[in-house]
C-alpha cells in the first residue's frame, strides 16, 4: 500500500563546527544546572591512529 510521500535523504556539505556547537551546548546546561560541564572534541581520524600506534 503506497501513500504517495517520497523518501527525503538528507545531503550534508561543509564542515560542521562540532567543538564550537557542544562548548555552546555545554554552556547552557551549565547554567541552568549550576555545574561545571567540559567537552572535548576529538576527530575520528585522529583516534584511528592513536590506536594503530
Amino acid at each position: 500500500m503506497e501513500t504517495g510521500k517520497e523518501k527525503v535523504q538528507p545531503v550534508i556539505t561543509g564542515t560542521f563546527p562540532a567543538q564550537r556547537f557542544f562548548d555552546t551546548l555545554a554552556a547552557i546546561l551549565s547554567r541552568r544546572e549550576n555545574v561545571t560541564i567540559t567537552v572535548t572534541v576529538k576527530q575520528e581520524n585522529e583516534q584511528r591512529q592513536k590506536a594503530a600506534v
